[in-house]
């Protein structure tokens, strides 16, 4: 069954919002924050930036001045607080039609993008819920566009075609983030969203139709959902014990297939036959073990993660 969202709302009145001006050392990847950690530092720039409207407010300009100061520490370990902070730059350059400072700002924009959640998915996921069920797509990025393709089973679209894309630039309009209340995992509090679109072939007329969609990102994990047929489905990334022999399994789906399209003189048929059945027989192998391996590891997920958003 696809997995719901829902959008709540806002995050608990309740939740307190504290934070010291002290920031704890965190581990960092190329200078930025990452997962849960990405998700605390947000947190953190945002009870600030409630501090220094309040300190403002009350005329207390050396509390906010403090608050200003960790407001900007931490925002440089937000790779999109950067980012946006390179682009206003980048705009201050155009307008002094200073071309050294524009080149290098661009640069480091983009050094920086593939910093951000959005970029970092690509490789093999297999869908958990729904009509994609056990089903691998490979997630490949052209340029800013995000691209799903089916190499594993052929529901919804054949192997080998895309089944949906997204625009994933930090530029690009997108839908508000979906606020979810009562999560314990600082990622799940709130879901960015990506515009896009997902393709459906009618298997009676083989027509292809592209429909409307959006990405949704939830911690480790995400769904695509196809917008007017209300289609969400969940994806989790593949375990790189199972990587290889789906790589294996699409290299002999591959040579079955080409043993198939090729017609045998007939005093030879009985060679490539044979071949044809050794193929089929590791492939039927292989699928069952990979089934069984990535059940195993779709049990052993956050399935509390699961179910606190299906609660929402």
């Amino acid at each position: 069954m696809a997995m719901g969202f829902h959008e709540s709302e806002t995050l608990d009145e309740e939740e307190e919002c504290t934070v010291e001006l002290e920031l704890a050392p965190m581990s960092l990847l190329g200078g930025f924050a990452r997962g849960e950690e990405l998700a605390e530092v947000r947190h953190t720039i945002n009870c600030l930036q409630s501090r220094f409207d309040e300190a403002i407010d009350s005329s207390d300009f050396d509390e906010a001045s403090r608050c200003r100061e960790a407001i900007t520490e931490a925002q440089e370990r937000d790779p999109l607080a950067k980012y946006n902070s390179l682009r206003a730059h980048k705009l201050q350059a155009e307008s002094r039609q200073d071309i050294a400072a524009m080149e290098r700002t661009s640069d480091q924009m983009r050094v920086v993008k593939h910093y951000l959640p959005q970029y970092g998915l690509e490789g093999l996921w297999v869908g958990r819920s729904g009509a994609l069920k056990k089903q691998v797509i490979r997630i490949s990025y052209e340029d800013d566009m995000l691209v799903g393709t089916k190499i594993y089973s052929d529901n919804i679209v054949p192997s080998g075609e895309v089944i949906f894309k997204v625009k994933v630039s930090p530029e690009a309009t997108q839908p508000q983030p979906i606020d979810v209340a009562h999560v314990t995992d600082p990622r799940l509090k709130k879901l960015e969203r990506y515009t896009g679109k997902g393709r459906v072939v009618d298997k009676k007329s083989k027509s292809t139709h592209w429909l409307p969609g959006q990405m949704i990102l939830v911690g480790d994990y995400f769904a695509f959902a196809w917008l007017p047929i209300n289609l969400q489905i969940f994806f989790m990334r593949v375990p790189d014990n199972i990587t290889a022999q789906l790589l294996t399994l699409e290299e002999d789906r591959q040579s079955l297939d080409r043993l198939m399209s090729v017609e045998a003189p007939e005093s030879e048929s009985s060679s490539p036959l044979t071949e044809r059945e050794e193929v089929t027989s590791r492939m039927g192998g292989d699928e069952m073990e990979m089934e069984m391996q990535m059940e195993a590891e779709a049990d052993a997920g956050p399935e509390v993660q699961q179910r606190e958003l299906n609660d929402e």
